[in-house]
């Protein structure tokens, strides 16, 4: 029963490793337009604990993500964070809805994503949770990044003229 118990926590660790390692692969892999190095962050809501986490997501790839004047706004609209516990296990999922309005005043992306992350182990301990909480803005945040390097030049010169 317990080398039963025991490959199955191998098998389960393995693939928890591989997982992890191609979450980590993935990361670094979008290509930012030279448009979106400069970005207006908007918040609609309070997001204060999520901003930090995204500057520094665009930051590895020499965006940055300010309040200072720029030519592409980055607006957030919403930002859900449900918790939940099913036996032992502890899931948080993020829902933003987000948009990006270019130079024109044209909004070019209107989005909804979502993700989770779920632990295992006892996170009961108000700094389990806020690390939980951290790698769910994570990757939220790689969410993000990815879902701008599908931005394109000629969405980020539409203008209200332009032929759409």
């Amino acid at each position: 029963m317990q080398t039963k118990f025991l490959k199955s926590s191998l098998v389960i660790s393995g693939l928890i490793v591989m997982l992890s390692a191609c979450g980590y692969q993935l990361r670094q892999q979008a290509v930012l337009d030279v448009g979106l190095k400069a970005i207006v962050w908007q918040a609609e809501i309070d997001a204060d604990r999520f901003y930090p986490v995204l500057k520094r997501a665009l930051a590895n790839y020499q965006a940055e993500l300010s309040n200072k004047p720029a030519d592409v706004l980055l607006t957030l609209h919403a930002l859900d964070v449900a918790d939940s516990v099913l036996g032992k296990v502890r899931s948080l999922r993020a829902t933003a809805i987000w948009s990006v309005t270019n130079a024109w005043g044209e909004t070019i992306v209107y989005r909804h994503i979502s993700t989770a992350v779920a632990s295992e182990s006892n996170v009961e301990s108000d700094s389990a949770l806020n690390l939980l909480q951290i790698q769910l803005f994570e990757n939220l945040a790689d969410s993000f990044v990815v879902q701008l390097s599908r931005i394109t030049p000629d969405q980020l010169e539409l203008s209200p003229e332009s032929p759409k």
